[in-house]
């Protein structure tokens, strides 16, 4: 894998056979190999070949792994790359796939109290994280958050809360069961409590979120 091969709509898959093994076609590929060598080859020359290309994909693994870590942030040893609009027919996670611990920055102190001023530039420019989301002040019942992100959350939903995006600057996604909503700047979008969806960001996004404040931001 080289940049050239990483285009701006590739995301990154982390559940299902994604979460056994890395790649398909790095496990067929020894299989097969293994499979032919004892058919037709002695056992030392097997032996050759496969610590060859154990080597080989070794080496290549650490290269893909900087590629992704450079690109969305995380460190990943297990993981796929795949073409746009995910299909939720064959990318539904299921609940035993999902992360039990989550790479996010998340601060849930309420950083300004009332009448205190709120400077969301300064904030998001400071930010040093991939994804980073903090709580900027409390609004009645709800709390409005900022949030910097590039790379991909996982899937989740919120049994009882509602959530409310809406992108500063960049562009993000939201994939829902049978579509993806883009926005760009300006654009905002209401998630219904109970809906799962995940959201994504392809480059640096800075987005402002409205939401109850008991919420689990991570889901239910």
């Amino acid at each position: 894998m080289n940049p050239s091969r990483l285009s701006a709509d590739h995301e990154l898959v982390t559940w299902g056979p994604y979460g056994l093994v890395r790649h398909p076609i790095y496990t067929s590929t020894l299989c097969l190999l293994q499979a032919t060598g004892l058919i037709l080859a002695p056992w030392s020359l097997l032996a050759i070949v496969t610590a060859a290309f154990i080597l080989g994909t070794q080496i290549r693994l650490r290269a893909e792994d900087r590629l992704l870590a450079s690109r969305f942030g995380v460190h990943p040893l297990r993981a796929a790359l795949t073409t746009p609009a995910p299909s939720r027919d064959t990318l539904k996670p299921e609940a035993s796939f999902l992360p039990t611990s989550f790479p996010y920055e998340t601060r849930l102190n309420i950083l300004h109290a009332p009448l205190e001023s709120i400077d969301e530039k300064a904030l998001a420019d400071a930010c040093e994280y991939n994804w980073y989301n903090q709580t900027l002040c409390k609004v009645n019942d709800s709390l409005v958050r900022l949030g910097v992100v590039e790379g991909v959350y996982h899937w989740h939903k919120h049994d009882e809360d509602d959530e409310f995006f809406y992108v500063v600057e960049g562009r993000l996604l939201i994939d829902l069961e049978d579509r993806t909503v883009e926005l760009a700047p300006r654009q905002g979008m209401v998630v219904p409590k109970g809906v799962v969806h995940r959201t994504r960001a392809l480059e640096r996004t800075v987005i402002l979120m409205v939401e109850n404040a008991g919420i689990v931001p991570t889901g239910d």
